[in-house]
């Protein structure tokens, strides 16, 4: 789907999850939404269902952990996840 209005007109949907998260958050937070902010809003949950139904293949990144990852961090800027199970946590890497 295409946003053919405001900010990110002409763009799709994808890509501004990807790349404008703050904006998606921004549309998710609207209590009354236009029409084509509600249809906006509906495809974006869409989205993050299909997302959220992918099975994790990766192994945790965590130091010497070998299990099968859970859950994944994205910092700013970067869209390239790392990935981590329930025993690890981002913020027990050095490296983060």
């Amino acid at each position: 789907m295409r946003i053919d209005f405001g900010k990110h007109k002409d763009e799709i949907v994808e890509y501004v999850m990807l790349h404008d998260p703050s904006y998606i958050k921004w549309v998710l937070d609207q209590a009354k939404p236009s029409k084509k902010l509600a249809d906006l809003k509906n495809e974006i949950v869409r989205l993050m269902d299909i997302f959220d139904w992918k099975p994790i293949l990766s192994r945790c990144t965590g130091h010497n952990c070998n299990r099968n990852a859970t859950r994944a961090a994205v910092y700013q800027h970067d869209i390239i996840p790392s990935w981590w199970c329930d025993l690890c946590s981002p913020t027990q890497d050095s490296n983060f």
